[in-house]
C-alpha cells in the first residue's frame, strides 16, 4: 500500500481492487465479474496477487529454462496460469498478460506454471470477461496458519526477497509497451504434457457450483444488497 503511488505514473488505465469479501467464495471478486461493473473488455489484463502454497512436485512450464524443474518455495514468486478447477485461458495461447508478466519479471528470480487452490481470479475466467488472467503467487508455505505436515497452527510467512521480486516485476509490468508482447508458443503443450502426468485442472460442473454458491451467498448478505442498485453503489459495497 505504501507504494501504490509508484504505480499510478503509468500510461496505462490501472484499477487496485481490495475486495471485501474474499475467503468466503470470493462474494465480492464473483459479483464484481457476474455483473461486469467495471466494464471489463476482452483485451484488459488481471492480475491477482496472492500468497499460496505450492505443489513442490509440478514442473515448471519451462523447465530446462527455468530456475528448477519442479515449482518450489526458494525460487521466487510463482505466474500461474491456473487453480483448482479452472485454467484462466480457455486458449493459453491467447494470454498476452502471462508473456507481459515473464518479461517484467526477467530481471528477478521468478517460476511460471499450474496451480491449484482458490484465488479472487477464477470469476473473472468463469464468465468469460477475458483471456488475460493471471496470479502472481508469493510462496507461502503455512496458508490459512496452518502446518500440512504437523496441523498445527503456525503463523503465516513468505519471503521478504519474494515480495520485493513482486514489486519489481509489477512496475516493470506497468511500464511495458503491450501492443509488442507476443504469447510465447509451447503453453498449450505444457498444458497437455501437465494433463498426462497431474490429470485435469478444468472441472466446469464444480466451477459452477462455486459460482452459483457465491452468487446466492452474496444475495444473503442484506447489507450489501438492498433493492436496487446502480453499478457504482454495487462496486463500492464490494471493496474494501
Amino acid at each position: 500500500l505504501f507504494n501504490i503511488d509508484r504505480f499510478l505514473n503509468s500510461k496505462l488505465n490501472v484499477v487496485f481492487i481490495f475486495t471485501f469479501f474474499e475467503e468466503v467464495f470470493q462474494i465480492s471478486a464473483n459479483a464484481i465479474a457476474r455483473f461486469n461493473v467495471l466494464g471489463i473488455r476482452p483485451k484488459d489484463m488481471i492480475v491477482v496477487v496472492e500468497a499460496m502454497r505450492v505443489l513442490e512436485d509440478i514442473d515448471d512450464v519451462y523447465f530446462p529454462r527455468a530456475y528448477s524443474r519442479h515449482l518450489n518455495y526458494i525460487n521466487g514468486p510463482i505466474i500461474s496460469l491456473s487453480e483448482k478447477n479452472i485454467v484462466y485461458a480457455s486458449n493459453l495461447e491467447k494470454n498476452r498478460l502471462f508473456a507481459a508478466l515473464c518479461k517484467a519479471f526477467e530481471r528477478v528470480r521468478f517460476q511460471h506454471g499450474f496451480a491449484t487452490g482458490s484465488t479472487e481470479a477464477w470469476p473473472f475466467a468463469f464468465y468469460g470477461l477475458t483471456q488475460n488472467i493471471a496470479v502472481v503467487n508469493i510462496p507461502n508455505a503455512h496458508k490459512h496458519n496452518v502446518n500440512k505436515q504437523t496441523g498445527l497452527s503456525v503463523p503465516e510467512g513468505v519471503y521478504k526477497k519474494d515480495i520485493e521480486s513482486a514489486f519489481v516485476g509489477l512496475s516493470r509490468l506497468l511500464a511495458l509497451d503491450l501492443s509488442k508482447i507476443n504469447v510465447p508458443a509451447g503453453l498449450s503443450q505444457a498444458y497437455k504434457d501437465y494433463k498426462k502426468r497431474y490429470g485435469q485442472i478444468t472441472n466446469a460442473s464444480r466451477i459452477k457450483d462455486k459460482a452459483c454458491v457465491s452468487t446466492r451467498l452474496f444475495y444473503a448478505y442484506s447489507n450489501v444488497i438492498k433493492g436496487k442498485s446502480n453499478k457504482i453503489t454495487l462496486f463500492n459495497k464490494l471493496v474494501s
